[in-house]
């Protein structure tokens, strides 16, 4: 049966690349009665919000474009959510078309359903054949599942259900992350950054990261200033503050660009409410109470995704780091991953030997969130001391080989002199600066700073 002009059609991700462009061709063709949800007023990810809303809507007509994609390095580091999230969006859209009664679903699935080595050009019985490319395996199987999920509903239950699979896609409302990407917008993107660099455009650099900014895992957006040198830049510090940068400190920090550095600074997620994007963190190291995020795991890879974009903005300059407290941990973990970085500087590291730390002092104000969280859910105990473990900082240092460069404060430290003794043991390079009489804070924001800016004049 064929649907009217004024039927209801559902388009799940209407403002993506495939689902806006087909609500523009159903608009011009006189389609009146379009239907369109943003992640955040509807996530398609639960099922009991799904529920409701084809209750409330009760489309004709469902096109399925919504899922979470993205390009190969995205692929390779996000693998539980290219599967996890696809398949919970497509169970919960195609069995809720099927309970109130939708007409016609169209389902868009991928060309990576099909085998590695599949003969070209290929054909459509080559599928399940031989082994999927391994490195989007995950979000093929999940599209593969939706598919037999629409041919398996129509046999069942004779509905008129459609799978297609597009090819690689470009167009307007593209993804142009710098990271995860799929390639034609990605090449566009750095070949147009690469020109802006070369003609030394750096205001239009910055515009171009303003209207397109960096994203985290979770959607979030990261955010990084930049200072950057009118001469040639002999290379980048990247910093990662304690707290909420104010003003004066972004004077202090500009200082490196006199020596020809151009400065990172990243905005680090709200860790009980101290820092930049201020989310909300009461059951820190969680989120939120539910304790199925992390803080960390967020605000490590918000850190990585920065380093990523700095070796892209600036190839083949040396990268420094520096930070306080988290900062420090959050510079060790980047140096484990990324050879680009080349020195550290950081004082009071905080997220070593955290379990004992914590067992030791559970009562100090330092560790109210957490064991707010141990009062809350005794019953998530050991989920709790898997979580710290995993968020240690000894289980990076040992495997860093750059040079570290520790302000070490006796003076009303943070974290407790033997705990950051224990972290410089396991550090193969480090060169420690000794304050006996000044506390942390005034180490770094002085001190310690001074000395940066003469071991770099020195270089």
């Amino acid at each position: 049966m064929a649907l009217l002009k004024e039927d209801k059609i559902y388009i799940a991700g209407h403002k993506g690349l495939v689902g806006s462009a087909i609500w523009k061709n159903l608009e011009s063709r006189g389609y009146t009665n379009l239907v369109g949800k943003t992640h955040a007023e509807l996530d398609l990810t639960n099922q009991q919000q799904v529920a409701d809303f084809f209750v409330k809507e009760k489309p004709k007509a469902v096109v399925l474009a919504a899922a979470f994609v993205g390009g190969i390095m995205a692929n390779s580091l996000y693998r539980a959510d290219f599967i996890m999230q696809n398949m919970m969006m497509q169970c919960n859209v195609i069995h809720e078309a099927y309970k109130n009664g939708v007409d016609k679903l169209l389902f868009l699935g991928s060309t990576c359903i099909y085998p590695k080595e599949a003969p070209q050009p290929m054909t459509e019985d080559v599928l399940l054949t031989s082994p999927l490319e391994y490195t989007n395996e995950p979000y093929a199987i999940a599209k593969i599942a939706g598919l037999k999920m629409c041919e398996s509903y129509n046999l069942q239950y004779g509905t008129n259900y459609i799978a297609v699979m597009p090819t690689n896609l470009y167009g307007p409302n593209d993804n142009f992350h710098l990271e995860n990407s799929h390639v034609m917008p990605a090449m566009i993107r750095k070949i147009y950054l690469a020109k802006l660099m070369a003609d030394g455009n750096w205001e239009e650099v910055k515009r171009d990261l303003n209207l397109r900014p960096v994203e985290g895992i979770d959607g979030s957006q990261i955010e990084v200033d930049l200072a950057i040198p009118k001469s040639n830049i002999k290379g980048v510090i990247i910093d990662f503050p304690e707290f909420k940068v104010k003003n004066k400190d972004y004077l202090n920090l500009t200082k490196y660009s006199m020596l020809d550095y151009a400065l990172a600074s990243l905005h680090i997620r709200g860790q009980a409410g101290n820092s930049e994007n201020n989310t909300p963190c009461s059951h820190f190291p969680f989120l939120d109470s539910s304790s199925s995020t992390p803080y960390f795991n967020l605000v490590f890879q918000d850190a990585l995704d920065t380093i990523s974009i700095i070796e892209m903005l600036f190839p083949n300059k040396e990268i420094l780091v520096t930070g306080l407290g988290q900062g420090a941990a959050i510079s060790i973990v980047c140096a484990s991953y990324y050879d680009s970085v080349k020195e550290l500087f950081i004082s009071d590291c905080s997220l070593c030997d955290i379990i004992n730390t914590y067992n030791n002092n559970k009562k100090a104000s330092f560790f109210k969130n957490i064991y707010k969280f141990e009062s809350d859910f005794s019953d998530k105990l050991d989920y709790l001391y898997s979580t710290l473990n995993s968020i240690d900082v000894l289980n990076f240092s040992n495997s860093i080989t750059q040079k570290v460069h520790y302000g070490l404060s006796y003076l009303d430290p943070i974290t407790p002199i033997e705990t950051q003794l224990k972290l410089l043991d396991t550090i193969n390079n480090v060169e420690i600066q000794h304050y006996l009489f000044l506390d942390y804070k005034k180490i770094f924001q002085h001190q310690f700073d001074d000395y940066i800016l003469e071991i770099l004049s020195n270089k």
